[in-house]
């Protein structure tokens, strides 16, 4: 979950151990307010990810890096 301050573009991208992009979820204009978003891990092997969001709006441009680790279940 996150909150634009104002309408503007987003995007959401996560980015493997080697910095290798490897998926994207958001990349489009979005209005002000709260929004959500899920990430599937689908096709991802269990590893370290970093999850980069970018808003840029008309007065406002914010940046968050956020490190995760992702732990596929075995069967």
């Amino acid at each position: 979950t996150y909150t634009t301050p104002e309408s503007g573009h987003v995007s959401i991208k996560v980015y493997n151990a080697l910095g290798e992009l490897v998926s994207v979820y958001e990349n489009h204009t979005q209005s002000a307010g709260t929004h959500t978003t899920t990430f599937s891990g689908k096709g991802l092997p269990s590893g370290i990810y970093s999850l980069k969001l970018e808003f840029e709006g008309s007065e406002t441009a914010k940046q968050a890096l956020l490190k995760m680790i992702f732990l596929r279940k075995k069967h």
